[in-house]
């Protein structure tokens, strides 16, 4: 009688449908015990464990070092007691590349390897190994085996209806009813936050460098004094954690600071410190060595090409510099080497930085450097350009997107043009830079980028466009870079003495090129920028000239954008019909080539317009409509300066606690963004507001904040309107001797300014001082115990008279505008002519002021001789 074999009593046990199978023997597999908590990803682990049980086969992907196996391993854990069966984890990263996968499923699943099994397929008997039970299968690291690893999870999905599978992969496995859930890196404190110690530990990245490092050197914490160095570390190592473990643990040589100052080299400094893991996780290159070396050669060609990028790329310029192997990009996303984004106008991608840093070297190795350096900078150069005429048209909104993301790329691109002499290229791109620069407010940054390029022009560029040795595109683009550098440094307030020279022969040489177009523009772009600094009657002039050659040359933006300067300068003459005029037309021209920042521009003069007529209403809608259209656009410094004006809005028509929200509002914007002017014009409608409510010290302080930067900026206007500030402040102290000092020092500046507005507000503020003084005065001859002092009295009355035709004369320059003062803005006359007529009497009173209308009117033919002669 032969004895039954093992094998033949297994073949007739429930599930075994053949030899070499087995039928259910109770749990089977253990998972590994994690030696420390999961860290930033509590929730994901809850969501992974949630599609695994209702679904057959889910794969976690995402970059090496990320944490797929870590969370893999936690979900699996806290599902385990669902699966009787067991739960069993199979480390495929044992198996050679491209190597069958399926034995090693075998082994860990304890199934008998012999000679009557060696023939049959090793999936068929896996499969059948788990028909029947409820059995979750943990296949880690597929990314070497893919087309194995996806043939076993499919077969088991289809042949064993109870089994669960999840994997994890660098890449999706692409079978029928996968699931994928991509593993992002832990996450890092938003960009701009303050690296404040406790924000950090509210992140997965912080908290996660902060134990490592604690565990690493005893007696290490993470505090407020070192926070800026690990969020560094942590944004520059993208938030993997493997890297973050890696860079903990040389706490123990060096701070935090020294470690990100080093994250350069990262390859050298973050190479080794841990035992007890696989070679491939040991060291910072050996993680992106094991997803390289399963790449083919064309694969690999793009990724290295791929480094020249800075901020991520779109599909166009991807296929632009890197060839016919970006048609490649999608494997590589699949192979969690690239990270796509959808930007809603299309996709975005980017390479973590780590990955970046890898990928360059081997760019380096490949000799590409220089040619895909050269072919990134004649893309961009394009772009910018193309970008450039977009900013200006219907399309801007997203011109200006495109910019903000792409601008990365422009900059390294001029570096690279520099470094290869292309001197056209990089002020091509400079150049084009510019205007974005000064409408999205970023001017430090296009001034350093045309700095970089004009650094490549011989020293003697100065003199003139028209060289013979040089062609003359090349001298009209370099003209045309020196003229939007001063334009951007003149946005800046920075120009100084040294400057002005160099201004002088720029405008020689412009005048020389004025029939080129792109120079029209530039020219254009300087008169802007220095509007309302220095000479505002050659401004003047120069923005008449710029106008004439605008219309001259059938340039409607060109047109449109004159007229935004053009009434400016009729505001300052006092020509507010002009003003209005300019405005109106500026705005239709804006509206027809869809410029929405030209139409915020002539909007915005509109509105002052309207509340210079006390039309409050009318300025109100305006800059509320501007205010929406300014945050649909992002232009964050117009958002600022409309709820400023939002703020003097409510403050004339007497909602001091709306127009402080308005203004804080304002002004928090404008610090946030670092927009100085910004800042000062909510600090201005502030100290209105301030004096009005009584808080004088504030008032005071947020007044003279803005002295220097107007000072420097040789800004006549700005500081004629602080000094009067600064004198009602004092008058409303009832320093009557400080007061007068203010506002004698604001009339010297309204009437180098040539604004009659400006002058007349510094002659109300001089009357206001005089009237404190004759009121001060016959107060103390009151308290002479009934002596009367003729001889002061007449002084009294000497000082309330001269008060009073100071305010007649203010009246005709206000009249001389055609728009007189509107009763919301007398806060400060109402004071000064109730002290004159408590000193005159009402007829004396009105008898000096029309005295002082009538001297203003014959001493001088027009507003700009100011006024008040050399009594005051």
């Amino acid at each position: 009688m032969t004895t039954a074999s093992p094998v033949r009593a297994s073949a007739a046990s429930p599930g075994a449908p053949y030899p070499g199978a087995e039928g259910p023997r109770g749990r089977r597999g253990r998972l590994p015990v994690p030696v420390g908590p999961l860290i930033g990803r509590d929730g994901e682990a809850v969501r992974v464990g949630a599609m695994v049980e209702n679904g057959r086969l889910t794969t976690l992907t995402g970059p090496g070092g990320v944490g797929k196996t870590r969370l893999a391993v936690e979900a699996a854990s806290r599902i385990e007691e669902r699966f009787p069966g067991g739960v069993v984890l199979v480390d495929l990263a044992q198996v050679d590349c491209g190597g069958d996968s399926a034995p090693a499923v075998a082994a860990a699943l304890g199934l008998r390897d012999d000679a009557q099994t060696a023939d049959r397929d090793p999936v068929a008997r896996v499969a059948a190994a788990l028909a029947g039970e409820r059995v979750l299968v943990l296949l880690d690291n597929c990314e070497h085996v893919i087309g194995g690893a996806a043939e076993l999870a499919a077969r088991l999905t289809a042949e064993a209806p109870e089994v669960r599978v999840l994997a994890t992969s660098r890449e999706p496995l692409g079978v029928p009813g996968e699931r994928v859930r991509p593993v992002a890196p832990l996450g890092l404190l938003a960009p701009g936050a303050p690296p404040d110690a406790g924000a950090l530990r509210r992140t997965g990245a912080g908290r996660l460098f902060a134990e490592r490092a604690a565990a690493a050197r005893p007696g290490w914490e993470l505090t407020d004094a070192n926070a800026a160095a690990v969020a560094a570390v942590c944004r520059r190592l993208d938030g993997i954690p493997l890297a973050l473990e890696l860079a903990a643990t040389r706490v123990r040589a060096m701070s935090a600071g020294e470690l990100a100052e080093r994250l350069d080299d990262r390859f050298r400094v973050l190479s080794g410190g841990r035992r007890g893991v696989p070679e491939r996780q040991r060291t910072l290159r050996a993680v992106i060595d094991w997803s390289w070396e399963t790449l083919e050669a064309d694969e690999r060609a793009l990724l290295r090409r791929l480094s020249v990028f800075r901020g991520g790329w779109t599909l166009e310029a991807a296929e632009a510099v890197c060839g016919d192997e970006a048609a490649l990009l999608p494997a590589l996303v699949d192979r969690s080497l690239v990270v796509a984004v959808d930007e809603g106008d299309g996709t975005r991608y980017r390479l973590l930085e780590t990955v970046a840093a890898y990928a360059a070297e081997r760019l380096a190795e490949a000799g590409e450097e220089k040619g895909i350096g050269v072919r990134h900078a004649v893309y961009y150069a394009g772009f910018a350009e193309r970008a450039d005429a977009g900013v200006r048209g219907p399309e801007q909104g997203v011109w200006l997107e495109r910019l903000d993301r792409e601008y990365a790329n422009v900059k390294a691109a001029v570096g690279a043009a520099a470094r290869t002499e292309d001197v056209e290229a990089a002020l091509r791109m400079a150049v084009a830079c510019a205007w974005f620069g000064a409408v999205r407010g970023r001017l430090g940054e296009v001034r350093a980028l045309l700095e970089e390029a004009l650094a490549l022009l011989p020293g003697d560029r100065l003199d003139g466009p028209d060289r013979p040795d040089r062609p003359d595109d090349i001298a009209a683009l370099s003209l045309e870079a020196e003229t939007v550098h001063a334009a951007v440094t003149a946005l800046g307030v920075a120009f100084d003495g040294e400057e002005r020279s160099v201004d002088t022969a720029l405008r020689e040489r412009l005048a020389r090129g004025r029939g080129h177009a792109r120079l029209r523009r530039a020219e254009w772009f300087l008169t802007y920028a220095e509007w309302g600094m220095g000479d505002l009657e050659e401004g003047g002039r120069r923005a008449a000239r710029v106008l004439e050659a605008a219309r001259a040359a059938g340039d409607r933006w060109g047109t449109a954008a004159a007229l935004v300067v053009d009434a400016w300068c009729a505001q300052i003459r006092g020509d507010l019909g002009r003003h209005r005029s300019a405005a109106r037309e500026s705005e239709r021209l804006f509206r027809a080539e869809g410029d929405g920042w030209g139409v915020l521009q002539a909007s915005d003069l509109l509105a002052q317009a309207a509340e210079i007529r006390g039309e409050y209403g009318e300025a109100e809608r305006r800059l509320r409509e501007g205010l929406e259209d300014a945050e649909r656009l992002g232009l964050w410094g117009v958002v600022a300066a409309r709820l400023s004006g939002l703020g003097r809005i409510a403050m004339l028509r007497g909602d001091l606690a709306g127009a402080r929200r308005s203004l804080e509002r304002a002004r928090a914007i404008a610090v946030e963004r670092g927009d100085e002017g910004g800042r000062e014009f909510a600090d201005a409608g502030l100290a209105l507001v301030a004096r009005r409510e009584g808080r004088l010290d504030e008032a005071e302080e947020r007044t003279r904040a803005s002295i220097a930067r107007n000072d420097h900026g040789q800004g006549d206007i700005g500081l004629a309107f602080i000094e009067a500030q600064l004198g009602y402040v004092a008058e409303q102290r009832g320093d009557a001797e400080a007061a007068l000092d203010h506002q004698r020092r604001g009339l010297d500046r309204a009437r180098v300014s040539g604004d009659p507005r400006a002058v007349a507000l510094a002659l109300e503020g001089m009357a206001g001082a005089l009237s404190l003084a004759a009121g001060a005065e016959a107060v103390g001859e009151a308290d002479l115990a009934g002596a009367a002092d003729s001889e002061g009295e007449a002084e009294t009355a000497s000082a309330a008279r001269k008060a009073a035709e100071l305010l007649g004369e203010a009246d005709a320059h206000r009249l001389w505008t055609g728009v007189p003062l509107p009763e919301a803005e007398r806060f400060d006359v109402r004071r000064a002519e109730g002290r004159i007529r408590a000193a005159l009497g009402e007829e004396d009173f009105e008898e000096s002021r029309t005295r002082g209308r009538s001297r203003a009117r014959s001493a001088a033919a027009s507003p700009t001789c100011g006024g008040g002669g050399d009594l005051y």
